[in-house]
């Protein structure tokens, strides 16, 4: 529809221009004035839309018909639906992002390139990072370790590392890379101090537990065995003979 309008416009010029030019008796002229002035008006209109692209929002394109007209109301609608995604998007990243700072563990957004795109509030506690000066830092100059650095630049991101944390290195930080989207990594980092504080504590009471029963068991074992064959035989202690088999049988398992 539109180019039919857009061909009915070029005969009208053309018929204009050969009525006019016919009227002074000059029909050629009137007809080459006429195709000057169609193409000034859409070389004006290209100038437009050219400026248009390059400055959407301060220049407003014309009200034309056929085919610019057409082509106008395409890039409007475009520039409509352009605007409903990003507002869709944003709202979308404000979510995450929302909801990834509420996170009590720590998440910074890697690029492929492992430079800082963004990170919440708990990355910035655990690793004393800075807003926004330390967005786009590699994240390796802010997290000096060789475990770390080698784990950032492998590709085996299946278990977690453990390493001091840079604020203060009687703190381990475990922390584990995501890889999603093209080349973007999801680095999470959890404060696991208190735990090993707890493991260290269940290992020395396994340990120091094992100590202070090793050598009443020593000293019950010993006694064991040296009843045993007397029980064994015809003597006074052939009525413990059970007993003390079961004794002996319960101290194994104990040192066990």
């Amino acid at each position: 529809r539109a180019w039919r309008r857009e061909w009915r416009r070029i005969v009208y010029v053309l018929l204009l221009g050969f009525l006019g030019g016919w009227m002074f008796e000059a029909p050629r002229l009137g007809l080459i004035v006429a195709i000057s002035l169609y193409v000034l008006y859409n070389l004006r209109l290209l100038q437009w839309l050219a400026q248009w692209v390059e400055s959407p929002k301060q220049v407003e394109l014309p009200d034309a018909g056929g085919v610019w007209g057409e082509i106008f109301d395409q890039l409007y609608a475009m520039q409509r639906r352009n605007k409903k995604r990003k507002r869709k998007l944003a709202s979308i990243v404000a979510e995450f992002q929302a909801s990834t700072a509420a996170l009590p563990d720590g998440a910074i957004v890697v690029s492929s390139r492992g430079e800082i795109a963004w990170f919440n509030n708990a990355a910035q506690a655990l690793l004393g990072l800075r807003s926004p000066q330390d967005n786009g830092q590699r994240i390796a100059n802010l997290v000096r370790h060789p475990r770390f650095a080698d784990y950032l630049e492998g590709e085996d991101y299946e278990h977690d590392i453990e390493v001091p944390s840079p604020l203060n290195e009687q703190y381990t930080l475990s922390m584990r890379l995501i890889p999603y989207g093209e080349g973007q990594r999801l680095l999470i980092i959890r404060d696991v101090s208190e735990h090993k504080r707890l493991d260290l504590m269940r290992r020395d009471f396994v340990a120091n537990a094992s100590h202070e029963l090793r050598t009443p068991l020593t000293v019950l074992r010993g006694y064991v065995e040296m009843m045993e064959p007397e029980a064994q035989g015809e003597g006074e202690l052939r009525a413990w003979r059970a007993p003390l088999r079961e004794m002996a049988a319960q101290t194994v398992r104990m040192e066990a």
